[in-house]
Parts: structure tokens; sequence; C-alpha cells
């Protein structure tokens, strides 16, 4: 008997991917946008905002929550973090539902090495909202009723935000990369969507749950990434930075419970994606 799945948010990014990671699944796929869209199949328009938008989630086995990433106010960002999760936490069926919250190895905050039983110390204030999603989650839910995939950088040929796009979008349109906030040491660790929604599959049908770090395979400072782009385009680019250390910098991410559950193989890599990007 097939299971009814609900992406909330699946009209962004990593919803996207993960719309096209399950097509071919078993399970009964929903995904959520806040605006109507008349004729769409599967689709359904529900705000976190509204508690009687949140009750639509009953009718599903497992819900997917995409919502609170960073966005633009970052007032909305952390409302879908506290307010919206709240929504979401009263709206579940008591025993019966799971939830898998989207969240972020930047809860960790600066470390050496990020454990998932680690204390979180998030730095900035999207990772602070995150925090508080989590908190309301795991003091609402029984462990096994719920799982937590913290991932890393996010990139793809669909992004329309993110560092590596940001670099990526001056490169092309011969901008200045400024960056504003740190002196270009900032180190990420990055993830392609399609990696990210295949693991996030794969987790699910294994019946994970806790909270679990899906990193990305490779990490790049800013300055790495920027000689990267040299290096391929074979031109000399203008990037500015400023004397201030960044924050949220991990030597290396834990993958150690991940690869315990799936077998995790990765597809992309960040020259690969910027060859495709730059030179065609």
């Amino acid at each position: 008997m097939s299971k009814s799945l609900l992406l909330i948010g699946g009209t962004g990014f990593l919803g996207s991917a993960l719309r096209k990671t399950f097509a071919d699944s078993p399970y009964t796929v929903t995904y959520t946008g806040t605006h109507a869209k008349p004729g769409e199949e599967n689709y359904l328009v529900l705000d976190l905002f509204k508690e009687s938008d949140a009750a639509k989630v009953r009718d599903f086995d497992i819900v997917v929550n995409l919502t609170g990433q960073f966005v633009e106010p970052l007032s909305k960002c952390f409302a879908l973090n506290t307010r919206g999760m709240w929504n979401l936490l009263q709206a579940l069926k008591p025993g019966k539902q799971k939830l898998i919250q989207i969240s972020t190895t930047l809860v960790y905050g600066t470390v050496p090495t990020a454990t998932e039983d680690l204390p979180l110390d998030p730095e900035f204030p999207y990772a602070a909202g995150k925090a508080t999603a989590e908190f309301l989650l795991q003091t609402s839910l029984p462990e096994d009723r719920f799982l937590i995939a913290r991932l890393s950088n996010l990139y793809g040929e669909e992004q329309s935000k993110g560092l590596l796009w940001y670099i990526l979008n001056c490169v092309q349109n011969g901008k200045t990369i400024a960056i504003a906030d740190n002196n270009g040491e900032l180190r990420r660790q990055f993830l392609h969507v399609e990696d990210a929604a295949r693991i996030i599959h794969d987790l699910i049908e294994a019946n994970a749950t806790g909270t679990i770090n899906v990193p990305g395979p490779e990490t790049f400072t800013i300055k790495e990434l920027v000689s990267l782009c040299e290096r391929i385009t074979g031109k000399t680019l203008t990037a500015t930075y400023v004397t201030t250390p960044p924050r949220g910098n991990i030597d290396e991410i834990s993958s150690e419970k991940l690869h315990s559950l799936i077998p995790v193989a990765y597809r992309h890599s960040v020259e690969d994606y910027l060859r495709r990007s730059l030179l065609h």
C-alpha cells in the first residue's frame, strides 16, 4: 500500500528537486504553495500562518517541511520557523504521522567537528530560526516520529540565491565579487540539490529517525571558489573583501550516522557545475 507524502513548500529549489526524485516512487506525492495554481494536479494551497490551512496536513502519512529557508524579509523566515512550525506541530495527528524537517548545518556555529549530539550555537539569525524550529519539534514529538536533516550549502542549475549562485552570477555578468562581511576565508561544504533530494528520499525509504547531518562532499572557501572560477575561465576576476574573520566555519561535518543508514554516492561536483555554467 502506497503512502501519501506532502511537501510543504514544494515549489522551491529543493522542493522541485524532491518532486522529480519522488516521481517514480510508490509514494503519492502532493506539494504546496501559498498561491493558487488552477488545474495543477497534486497541489495544495497551504499557508502555515493559518491554522485552518495547517490542518490540511492531517490527510498525509509523511509531511516534509521545506519552509523556513533563508528568505527576505528575514522576519518572515523567523516567523516560519517559530509560529509556522508551531501551527504545523499542533495540526499533526497524535501518534500517527511522521514529520521530516529540513534544517541546516549552520545551527552548529563555529566548531572543529560537527556531530549530531553537539550543543547548538547558531551565529546567524537564519540559523537561530532553524535551531528554534528544531527545538519545537524535538519537544513536541517522540524521536520515532521525526527526522531532522541538517543540510550543508545547496547549489544547482535552478538556484537563484546563495553563495555559489552569487559568485557565479558575478562572473557571468562581469561584476565585482563583493564580499562585505568576511575576509574571504568563509568556508562551506557544498551539496548539489539533486544529491540532497536523493539522500532525503533514501532516508525516508529507510524510515530514518532522529537528527542526521547531510553534508556535501566538497569544502571551499570563498577565495578558493574565486580561484576555481579563474582557472575555468582563464580570466582574472575582481573580488573585494573586508578584514572581518568569518563566522560559522566548520572544519568537518560528521556523516558517520548518514552512511550507517543508507549508501551515499554523490553524482555532482562543484567544478563540473561551474564548468557547465561558465563554458556553455
